[in-house]
């Protein structure tokens, strides 16, 4: 039968010959006969072997198991320690503690809806890698800069977060949507109004007068206050003065409307303001306080016409950027304001406002004016935009957002742009960058219109050759209405004037044919 052969030395395993034997008695297999004297002894004889290898056999699994669960015991130790030891040649290790404090700073959530307090978000999610780790996020005081109060959060907890931040202006969120929460979440936000004098920023949604009425202590200690939002419930009897003693208070957001004189705020020293309009009253006793805005936008949650005002106009000396995102009629806004150093306009407005002569005259009045926005994305009826544009030939930069249905009216735009009606020149001379979004353009239109350009001259007017084209369109639409020949006539157009195309990867991709005979230069963006 053979025998499991060992070293008498170290007992380790040698070889193995043992081989399992035939049953002597293969005639009594599937009978009830009993063995005679001679079968008996053979299966005695057999068995006596085979329970001695057996234990042979057992005996050497029991130590082979043995020394297998040692090396997989020394397995993931040896795994452990090379994985602890190439952690320590992590290039991440070797990172200036400058860089390694900004890509911390970098992993700090965007959205500030959230509450900070959360072990799944930097900057806490980096306190729970290692030690290390650690004491550098703890030790990064401008990582608990900004705070976000959103539920009811324990007070100490708030003051260890704050210390962290050391003597770093704050950031300050409180997002209390419900009545319950702000009665919870009060002896925290009473804790971080202990910080007060080193708050950078402030935003408040919703802020109620039974809130609001407990910030009194706030009251002239907003020194480092640059940074305002506010959405204030209309339920105040009383005027809200606890921002008006703030020096360095320079951009304010009104997410409600609010009348000037039940808000006091240091409107004089104000460069950038974002207000929901509440009419025309409402905006003009606003413009009439904020007499050094730079950057204005007005937004409004109704379809109503602005009404007139006896009030204005109003000359916004220095106003450099202004948005316009009011789907009602703006023609009497137009009319009561001037804005002679304004550079910047976006508009999302109505068809009937886009083509008023309010609208014509408010950007004549604006010789300065280098960059405009326009939005419409009601279907049927698109306006005319040559009336208004034909108003500001120092333009450089145009960007249409238009629903993908209004063709002809991006059409014409590109014709008027290679020679207006009744000859005298074209429109927009001064133009270098288009940005069209949403419809497809008429290819010849979009060639023509870069070839003559690039000539210098159109009807003996001096313009510009376009130096960057940015054309976005529907996921369902073509880049261009155009065939395989004018396809062709387009992209050549591109490689004559050189112009910066800018479109979807997936779009161009598709076009990879044109792209590739042209040799064309093309800025892919995704």
């Amino acid at each position: 039968m053979g025998q499991i052969t060992t070293c008498s030395n170290c007992g380790g395993y040698i070889s193995d010959d043992v081989a399992i034997p035939p049953s002597p008695t293969p005639s009594l297999w599937r009978t009830w006969q009993a063995p005679d004297a001679q079968e008996y002894t053979r299966i005695g004889t057999l068995v006596s072997d085979a329970q001695s290898t057996l234990f042979q056999i057992e005996e050497q699994i029991t130590e082979m198991q043995t020394k297998l669960s040692e090396l997989l015991q020394k397995q993931k130790a040896m795994e452990q320690i090379l994985s602890h030891h190439k952690s320590f040649l992590s290039p991440i290790r070797r990172l200036p503690a400058e860089i390694l404090t900004y890509i911390f700073f970098l992993c700090l959530p965007v959205s500030t809806e959230r509450s900070s307090f959360s072990i799944k978000r930097a900057p806490l999610l980096l306190t729970r890698v290692c030690t290390a780790w650690k004491d550098f996020a703890y030790s990064s005081q401008h990582l608990w800069a900004s705070l976000t109060i959103s539920k009811a959060i324990h007070p100490s907890i708030v003051e260890s977060w704050l210390s962290h931040a050391k003597s770093s202006p704050l950031s300050i969120r409180m997002k209390l949507r419900r009545t319950g929460r702000v009665i919870l979440a009060w002896p925290a936000t009473s804790k971080a109004i202990q910080y007060c004098d080193r708050w950078k920023e402030l935003d408040f949604f919703p802020a109620s007068a039974s809130i609001l009425s407990r910030f009194g202590s706030v009251r002239h200690r907003l020194w480092w206050l640059e940074k305002l939002s506010l959405d204030i419930i209309n339920d105040h009897i009383e005027p809200i003065d606890i921002f008006e003693f703030s020096p360095r208070l320079r951009h304010v957001n009104l997410k409600s409307v609010i009348k000037p004189s039940r808000l006091y705020l240091p409107w004089s020293q104000l460069e950038t303001l974002e207000i929901l309009v509440g009419g025309m009253p409402h905006l003009l006793a606003i413009l009439d306080l904020s007499i050094n805005i730079v950057n204005l936008t007005l937004h409004s949650s109704k379809n109503e016409i602005l009404d007139q005002s006896s009030l204005g106009p109003f000359i916004l000396h220095r106003l450099i950027s202004l948005k316009v995102l009011m789907p009602c009629d703006i023609q009497n806004l137009c009319a009561k304001i001037r804005c002679p150093k304004l550079k910047s306009l976006e508009i999302l407005t109505s068809a009937s406002s886009l083509e008023s002569p309010q609208l014509s005259a408010f950007l004549a009045s604006s010789p300065l004016l280098e960059r405009l926005t326009i939005q419409y994305h009601k279907p049927g009826y698109f306006p005319d935009l040559v009336s208004c544009l034909s108003a500001v030939p120092t333009l450089s930069i145009l960007e249409l957002d238009m629903c993908w249905e209004a063709v002809d009216c991006t059409s014409t735009v590109l014709e008027e742009m290679v020679c207006l009606q009744g000859g005298g020149g074209c429109l927009l001379p001064a133009l270098e960058e288009l940005s069209v979004q949403g419809p497809e353009l008429d290819g010849d239109f979009l060639a023509k219109m870069i070839l003559f350009r690039n000539e210098g001259t159109i009807g003996g007017l001096q313009v510009s050759p376009l130096k960057r084209l940015r054309l976005y369109t529907s996921p369902q639409l073509p880049l261009l209405h155009a065939d395989h020949e004018e396809l062709d006539r387009f992209f050549n157009a591109i490689k004559c004037g050189k112009p910066l195309l800018i479109a979807p990867f997936v779009v161009m991709y598709e076009l990879r044919e044109h792209i590739s005979t042209c040799h064309i230069y093309c800025n892919l963006s995704y």
